[in-house]
């Protein structure tokens, strides 16, 4: 009998344990709620050119489009002094500012106001241009073998000098005149506009930035591996472009750290948001009250007529 009743009760128990365990416990998590503030996306080149985005954050519950702000006030200060406010553009959210001389080596101050919204505000450093010695475009074809799978490029060389023991860091982007009439006879050529030509590169010097992002341009890198040397980078781009570029240009910019950290940490995102089990990557931001990026380039530049 006792044997019975000690089955009975290990009976018992695990049956309870079992119902204990198999019921679904609801929690309601609170999700905090932060004050909505301004993110701000702005730039400027050694060209003159100033262009901004300003919309307001959002709750990570939001599924809403971001509210872009076409009123906001952006103005630029180098030091104490005001230069100039940046005026709205035809595409909502977005500012542009022309024909604006940017000083090498200057620091240069942005406030952003929106209405209802806490002033935003950054600064940021216009770096010295690059030190370009010569850029090349080989009009002759290379083949490279990739383990028994031939590919033909197109040829870029730059070679530049560091400047030793500073940071520096640095941006390629090349575009190409596109001729849409080569596939459409009834098009005219002054339909030709400049885009964008993706490229990469096996230089193990920075081939580890040489992702190009779709609306970031150009590859990125620092000078960790070619501190004070003098270098030459190749860079590759695939032959078909050629069948209908009429030119060539080739920016080699010299970028500010805010730049370079931004766009590392904003390709970690992009290509981590593919895989739901990565760790959250934190973009960089440089804005004060707010969130965003703001930096600066300065680039030298060369063309070339495709053959």
């Amino acid at each position: 009998m006792k044997t019975s009743n000690n089955l009975q009760i290990i009976f018992l128990s695990l049956t309870v344990s079992c119902f204990v365990l198999s019921c679904d416990s609801v929690v309601d998590l609170e999700v905090p709620i932060e004050k909505p503030k301004l993110v701000v996306k702005g730039n400027f080149d050694s060209y003159g050119n100033w262009k901004f985005n300003v919309t307001k954050s959002m709750h990570i519950l939001d599924i809403a489009e971001p509210k872009v702000y076409d009123s906001a006030l952006i103005t630029v200060y180098q030091g104490e002094n005001m230069l100039f406010t940046v005026p709205p553009d035809k595409v909502p959210g977005s500012y542009y500012y022309f024909n604006e001389p940017v000083a090498p080596g200057t620091e240069y101050q942005i406030k952003v106001e929106a209405p209802e919204m806490e002033t935003a505000y950054a600064s940021t450093l216009s770096p010295n241009l690059p030190n370009v010695l010569s850029i090349y475009y080989d009009s002759i074809s290379i083949i490279i073998d990739h383990q028994g799978w031939y590919e033909e490029y197109k040829l870029v060389e730059i070679t530049f000098k560091d400047e030793a023991k500073t940071e520096n860091f640095y941006q390629i982007s090349i575009e190409g005149f596109m001729l849409p009439h080569y596939y459409n006879p009834d098009m005219s050529p002054l339909d030709s506009t400049w885009e964008e030509i993706r490229f990469h590169t096996e230089d193990p010097a920075v081939k580890i930035d040489d992702q190009t992002l779709y609306d970031l341009k150009g590859m990125w890198f620092s000078d960790i591996f070619i501190d004070g040397k003098e270098h030459t980078l190749k860079l590759l781009l695939d032959r078909w472009y050629f069948e209908r570029v009429g030119k060539l240009r080739v920016y080699f910019s010299s970028a500010t750290k805010d730049g370079y950290l931004f766009a590392k940490t904003y390709r970690a995102q992009r290509l981590a948001s593919h895989d739901p089990f990565s760790e959250p990557v934190n973009v960089h931001s440089n804005i004060e009250n707010g969130y965003g990026i703001f930096y600066g380039i300065t680039t030298d530049t060369a063309e070339f007529v495709v053959k």
